[in-house]
């Protein structure tokens, strides 16, 4: 006879399943002058729901302005890589909202006088096989901090903040 499974657990396929992360803080933020805050003493970032993290990298083109190759790219430039563009989409709860969440009061960006670091683990399907990855965000800034009300989305009346996250660094672990 068949048994009922009534566990939960990560479903077993070879694509990274992208809701299934957690995200954690290093609550009221860390001194970058001096080591990394242990990983245990950092706080889970509850009620987020996206989190948006673009890498970009600028680049030049090096072209001739003659008539023996018409113009083409002669050589491509590498830039500087940025990670502009993170964007993270909190729920606001009764308890806190997304700067009380990772540690400072109000509503102020001017409260955060400490960059963030966030800690992005990403488990695996299968440990045995596959090692789970974990990412840090290290000198993080909130360059935002919105609010939305709005009636017009009748189906969700709940509080989002989008808020724009500037990154100095990804390390990953």
């Amino acid at each position: 006879m068949a048994q009922l499974r009534t566990t939960l657990e990560i479903p077993k396929t070879n694509s990274r399943l992208k809701s299934l992360i957690k995200v954690f803080v290093s609550f009221g933020g860390y001194d970058p002058s001096g080591e990394l805050p242990d990983f245990s003493t950092l706080t889970f970032l509850a009620a987020l729901e996206s989190l948006e993290f673009p890498i970009k990298r600028g680049a030049a083109e090096r072209r001739e302005l003659n008539t023996d190759n018409l113009g083409k790219i002669l050589e491509m430039v590498p830039g500087l890589v940025d990670f502009d563009g993170c964007k993270m989409t909190y729920i606001w709860q009764y308890a806190s909202s997304f700067m009380e969440a990772v540690g400072f009061g109000g509503q102020n960006l001017e409260y955060q006088t400490r960059p963030l670091m966030f800690f992005l683990q990403l488990p695996s399907p299968n440990p045995s096989v596959i090692p789970p990855r974990n990412i840090i965000l290290l000198d993080c800034w909130m360059k935002d901090n919105p609010s939305m009300f709005s009636v017009a989305e009748k189906d969700d009346l709940r509080i989002k903040q989008e808020v724009n996250i500037a990154v100095g660094g990804v390390v990953q672990v």
